[in-house]
């Protein structure tokens, strides 16, 4: 049997996961209020995408006096896992250590990340 193969969100979809991960919970309002500046999507548009996620199992909502409250029904953490296996099976012929070797040598880290990710892999050899 073929595996289905993941899906990910669009760039506007995410952009729009990731306010409602942040707040929590929101309206389709509230989405609009913490877009970023200069970032105008109307009104109609944003409930369009927050219905279309709550159709990908993305986002559930309930229905409140007179507007719908839509929250998360995946957590971001486990997007984010998501969205890493297919960077690494895309991009990275599958080999994760490729993938964070071109994060550490293509982005600026403060002492303070190197030491962090130093802990983790440490954690990770000795646990």
């Amino acid at each position: 049997m073929q595996k289905k193969r993941e899906r990910l969100l669009t760039e506007t979809e995410l952009e729009l996961m990731c306010i409602v991960w942040r707040l929590g919970q929101a309206t389709v309002r509230e989405v609009r209020e913490n877009l970023p500046e200069g970032r105008d999507i109307t009104y109609t548009s944003v409930a369009k995408i927050l219905s279309i996620l709550e159709e990908k199992g993305a986002l559930g909502s309930k229905k409140g006096e007179k507007t719908y409250l839509y929250y998360p029904r995946i957590a971001k953490e486990d997007y984010e896992s998501r969205a890493l296996r297919h960077v690494t099976q895309g991009l990275f012929d599958g080999n994760p250590g490729s993938l964070v070797m071109r994060l550490l040598d293509g982005t600026d880290l403060s002492r303070e990340d190197l030491a962090e990710i130093r802990k983790t892999i440490e954690a990770r050899l000795d646990p």
